[in-house]
């Protein structure tokens, strides 16, 4: 059967292989153009700033928080292929946008509505699971709303899931959390504050998903057990964040420098039981390592710092000097602990 010639032209740009060489396509008639349009728009991306004179932070600023239901639902019906969006955020939006993403988008590969507490729900997530098996990454950080409902359906319905971001949702519980594991494929994993991760589950996704290179735990509360087994399991690590993880100790960490060579970013903050010796041994085998967090790192000496890592960014430990301070002013801090103050005068 023959083809008519827009579908023609739709199969031939198809075979161009990057955007750049259809763009002057856009130019020759309405026709090629309408047969254009839809190709180029399966990724928004906006690059390359330093060409615009007018352009700037502020500019982006304002059309993020610009978005609106009306702006959302018409990207997501006129860009059927649409493959990356990421609205996290954003401006007034509500569930109508997420509805029509998921009905209308059926080619989306990564999704991010980040920060939409409101209107993000199990059944929102659900939409979209389904609607999307093939999804490869999905940020759905500060969604409080959601339960262990939309775990479930994610982690069942998008096994290929190569990124996830989870953060604050405190409506999930632990067993939820261990489906996780059933993303093989999972290369970055960030729960951020998920307090209900236990060391069972946390070892139970190191086991099942080895090939994590980034992994964000900040105030978690796991101990060494999941710290060690993520060591044994996930070697090709890069990105390690244990911030606020108070119950890491130096045993778990040292097994982690033996064991994952190639962590670029390794973030310890406030965990209390690191010492000088923790150091030397991250020192000797973390060779690639270009960050190092060690705010409220008690332990540890300024001269080994200085000693082992004169080149190394350091993080967070020369912003609060240990010891009191000559003067202190500390006017309307309804939320400071005494916690804080023994950390403040070293203690």
């Amino acid at each position: 059967m023959a083809l008519a010639l827009p579908e023609l032209l739709k199969n031939v740009f198809n075979f161009l292989a990057k955007d750049n060489v259809l763009y002057p396509t856009l130019l020759v008639s309405r026709l090629w153009s309408r047969c254009t349009g839809p190709i180029l728009w399966g990724r928004i991306e906006l690059i390359d700033f330093e060409r615009s004179t007018g352009f700037d932070d502020t500019a982006l600023i304002k059309i993020s928080q610009g978005l609106t239901d009306h702006s959302i639902t018409k990207i997501a019906k006129k860009c059927d292929k649409l493959q990356f969006l990421d609205i996290g955020f954003g401006g007034d939006i509500t569930g109508k946008s997420f509805c029509e993403i998921a009905r209308s988008c059926n080619g989306l590969k990564h999704l991010g509505i980040s920060g939409y507490r409101n209107y993000v729900t199990d059944s929102i997530v659900h939409d979209i699971a389904r609607s999307h098996p093939n999804l490869q990454s999905i940020d759905i950080r500060s969604s409080s709303r959601l339960t262990d409902t939309a775990i479930y359906t994610l982690t069942d319905s998008c096994p290929n899931l190569r990124s996830l971001k989870l953060e604050y949702c405190d409506g999930i519980n632990d067993i939820a959390i261990r489906k996780i594991a059933h993303c093989r494929y999972l290369e970055h994993l960030e729960l951020y504050s998920i307090k209900a991760l236990s060391d069972k589950s946390m070892c139970i996704i190191a086991r099942s998903c080895p090939d994590i290179q980034y992994l964000n735990l900040q105030f978690c509360n796991i101990t060494d057990k999941a710290v060690e087994e993520i060591a044994l399991s996930c070697h090709n690590l890069k990105h390690l964040d244990l911030f606020g993880a108070l119950h890491i100790s130096d045993s778990s960490i040292s097994k982690i420098a033996k064991m994952c060579p190639n962590i670029i970013y390794l973030d310890l903050g406030y965990t209390d039981l690191i010492f000088d010796r923790t150091l030397k041994t991250i020192a000797e085998y973390l060779h690639s390592l270009e960050y190092l967090g060690l705010k409220g790192c008690r332990r540890i000496s300024q001269k080994i710092i200085d000693m082992l890592f004169p080149d190394l960014e350091i993080g967070g430990y020369y912003s609060l000097p240990l010891g009191c301070p000559n003067n202190l002013a500390l006017f309307s801090v309804r939320l400071i602990t005494s916690c804080s103050l023994c950390i403040l005068s070293g203690e």
